[in-house]
């Protein structure tokens, strides 16, 4: 089992941004190479084991352009044993330092104080560049997402009778690890290079920017392969950022003319190319559409002209997933979890058909179907006992945010449902999409006195640095974890998740609890509640 400081380093070596944990008398109990790299470059890290944080301070404040400003905010913030988050200071030598700090306190003493500092200064720079506005159409190619489809299709549905015409969907990957790392304007001067590097070679007609990190392209003069060997040799893979070089994951999906001989229409061709990037997505390598793959799209496409029909019919159920107190199986709540009863193809989960509704604009409307049947029957069931149930938003559920939570206000008091009777989780992966979005959804779902659960924790995006940013009440810890906890590194990694939920606030909460030498092992990790087929089912009300 690691010691104190190995579980810090941990928590916080791998980590970008700088950290420094002081213990109760401010002194160094632990920082990474990534502090002694904006502070000391070159000096190791354990060398300020045990150095007096205040006299350090003192010396360090000529090296900020506002040095006793910054020393008397220093000061300030730790004697208010209150989280302080994003303040800029500029140093002499012209960087911009982010500075986050975060006491660990216990009836009212703080036992351990923890500094995050990070340099923006690209991002900062970054606000001063000519003409970079994300919210400007023209310059971004970012307009409209049911335009830009409608724009491609005609182009798409015009080479139909075409020998040789083929559509391509081009996935940049990892954009959630750039925005966190430099700043969203930043990540985004990248895609506006790259759709005017697509434009210039295909033309400005053939070629959108489509939800963000895709972009759609359309050729009448090559085949699948040529267009995707095209798109490779155009964009270079590794771009600079200031004096770094950052590296983009790129796969494509394409479809063509040439498989899809039957298409009816352009939006038909868009969505083959588009269910090939998502299969490209899944294998890590470019995909050219296959028959079974258009089978798929197909099904899925029919799921989705359903939807509506499938609500109003009574189609749709919740079944509900205890949560429970590992040490003696105590039912703490319930995730309320979707399924369609579908007349012809039988009893669907969710995973059979939400991606397509959130592709299509349908998740909202099966979001609001969710909120209320999950508070009408938590008012049968639950009634004054001390339990809750979670339900979960769709990582769209931010575009309509404020119907959304007008929803949840108004069926809460229609059915008389307290806040503490209701959770409400998102997933890592969809904050990260729009986290700022998504905390002001989750900052006005709490101010109603509804939890919050971050679910599949440990499989998004997040640093701890944007983490401490949202406000949460819970972590649930993705079932990868669970199913790999017989190995000695995942438990530490478990150790260290439960001190992440500790230090920030929030319970843990493991997901995928399928045998009782799981459940112990947890528990043996510091994590005492679970939720899994072991601890109890999915079944309906």
């Amino acid at each position: 089992m690691l010691d104190n400081e190995g579980r810090l380093d941990v928590v916080f070596g791998h980590l970008h941004e700088g950290v420094l944990v002081e213990d109760e008398t401010r002194h160094v109990k632990f920082a990474n190479k990534a502090f002694t790299d904006i502070f000391i470059p070159g000096l190791d890290p354990a060398l300020l084991v045990g150095g007096d944080c205040d006299a350090t301070a003192v010396d360090t404040a000529p090296m900020f352009k506002d040095g006793q400003k910054w020393l008397d905010a220093t000061r300030a913030v730790v004697a208010s044993k209150r989280p302080m988050s994003n303040d800029v200071w500029e140093t002499v030598d012209g960087r911009w330092l982010q500075r986050d700090y975060r006491p660990r306190v216990n009836d009212d003493v703080v036992f351990e104080h923890i500094w995050l500092y990070r340099d923006v200064t690209l991002e900062h720079a970054s606000r001063t560049v000519a003409g970079l506005d994300a919210s400007n159409g023209e310059r971004t190619g970012f307009r409209n997402w049911s335009d830009a489809i409608e724009r491609l299709g005609k182009r798409a549905k015009s080479i139909g009778a075409l020998e040789k015409g083929a559509m391509a969907c081009v996935k940049v990957r990892q954009l959630d690890v750039l925005n966190a790392e430099f700043g969203y304007e930043v990540s985004d001067s990248i895609l506006i290079a790259l759709l005017e590097e697509l434009r210039g070679e295909f033309g400005q007609v053939n070629v959108e920017r489509l939800k963000g990190t895709v972009f759609g392209v359309l050729t009448t003069d090559a085949n699948a392969h040529e267009l995707m060997s095209r798109i490779h040799q155009l964009l270079d893979p590794t771009r600079a950022i200031g004096d770094q070089f950052v590296y983009l994951n790129t796969v494509i999906g394409v479809a063509t003319t040439e498989n899809i001989q039957d298409f009816t229409d352009g939006q038909e061709m868009f969505e083959c190319a588009r269910q090939a990037v998502r299969e490209a997505g899944h294998r890590h390598a470019d995909v050219v559409l296959e028959a079974e793959m258009r089978i798929q799209s197909r099904l899925q496409n029919e799921l989705v002209t359903r939807l509506d029909e499938a609500l109003g019919a009574g189609e749709f159920q919740l079944y509900y997933q205890p949560i429970v107190r590992l040490v003696d199986g105590e039912v703490l709540g319930h995730e309320a979890l979707l399924r369609w009863h579908h007349p012809e193809r039988g009893l669907l989960t969710a995973g059979d058909f939400i991606i397509a509704a959130e592709e299509v604009g349908v998740i909202s409307r099966i979001d609001r179907w969710v909120i209320h049947e999950a508070c009408r029957e938590v008012s049968q069931v639950l009634q004054d006992r001390d339990c809750f149930v979670a339900i979960n938003l769709s990582p769209m559920s931010s575009d309509g945010g404020d119907e959304l939570l007008e929803v949840l206000r108004n069926s809460m008091a229609a059915f008389n449902v307290g806040p503490t009777q209701i959770s409400i989780e998102i997933t890592e992966t969809a904050i990260a999409r729009d986290q700022l979005e998504f905390v002001r959804l989750i900052t006005q779902i709490r101010a109603m006195g509804v939890n919050v659960s971050i679910d599949d924790f440990g499989v998004g995006a997040s640093t701890l640095a944007t983490l401490k940013d949202i406000p949460f009440d819970r972590l649930k810890l993705d079932r990868s974890f669970t199913a790999a906890i017989d190995e000695p590194r995942v438990q530490e990694i478990i150790r260290v998740a439960q001190v992440i939920g500790e230090i920030l606030g929030g319970q843990v909460i493991a997901e995928g609890v399928e045998t009782q030498a799981q459940s112990d092992l947890l528990q043996e990790c510091g994590v005492h509640i679970g939720q899994g087929w072991h601890l109890g089912m999915p079944a309906p009300l």
